[in-house]
């Protein structure tokens, strides 16, 4: 039984974070129950998630504020010292 409550716990949370601002207008041909019971047994966290929530973040804050996010256009170190002495 104890897995049983795991695993709703962690269909309820699945279901939270799809029902999120961020996420609103994703439609999914399967439900958060089907990714659920096809993960792993390890819990995985990617640095790639975090940044993506960070850049959400950033991207919501200068939306409500009317700003823009701006780089210096940039792929790599060299072109931001090549930019700054320019």
């Amino acid at each position: 039984m104890e897995e049983e409550g795991r695993f709703e716990a962690e269909v309820a949370e699945v279901q939270t974070w799809w029902n999120s601002e961020r996420f609103n207008l994703t439609r999914r041909p399967y439900s958060a129950r089907d990714v659920v019971a096809l993960r792993g047994n390890l819990r995985q966290s990617y640095g790639s998630n975090e940044m993506a929530k960070k850049l959400w973040r950033t991207l919501k804050s200068h939306h409500a504020n009317g700003t823009a996010s701006r780089t210096f256009g940039s792929l790599d170190p060299v072109q931001v010292l090549i930019f700054i002495y320019i």
